[in-house]
């Protein structure tokens, strides 16, 4: 299991479906395309598999190559007022994942510098992690 893994399942509360494969959440276009098309361009259809070729294991880094899931805070904040935007929920095996940025697992706010910028991040909302394969489930309404 990555490091940090375990921690973010505890804190966030992440279940698990019943196959064993870890729940998250993803803004997507509402075409189902990924915002990020550049990365990663395959659609995001129901029981689709989606794979990513290059992710970034650096947990230093708040951003990195790979697939962005997380809690449904932070797919839905990531989503914002767009109308262009959805929310999915996906299935990830453990294995899958490949990196928990440390600043997810840090509580309240906190600063990360990435590219010479600073950054105020409140874990809550910022609480993704990257992953190389994952499983669309169905988009979500609140």
């Amino acid at each position: 299991m990555v490091k940090g893994l375990e921690e973010y399942i505890k804190k966030y509360r992440i279940r698990k479906d019943k196959y064993g494969r870890l729940i998250f959440y993803k803004a997507v276009l509402n075409t189902r395309a990924s915002i990020w098309a550049h990365l990663t361009p395959d659609a995001y259809l129901d029981n689709a598999e989606v794979r990513c070729r290059h992710f970034s294991g650096n947990r230093q880094l708040a951003c990195g190559s790979g697939l962005h899931v997380g809690t449904l805070a932070f797919a839905k904040n990531f989503q914002g007022s767009s109308r262009l935007r959805i929310v999915i929920q996906v299935a990830v095996w453990p294995e899958d994942v490949v990196c928990v940025p440390r600043y997810a697992l840090i509580p309240g706010w906190t600063y990360m510098t990435s590219k010479d910028s600073q950054q105020r991040l409140m874990s809550k909302y910022r609480a993704k992690i990257r992953v190389k394969k994952l499983r669309v489930i169905k988009e979500v309404t609140w």
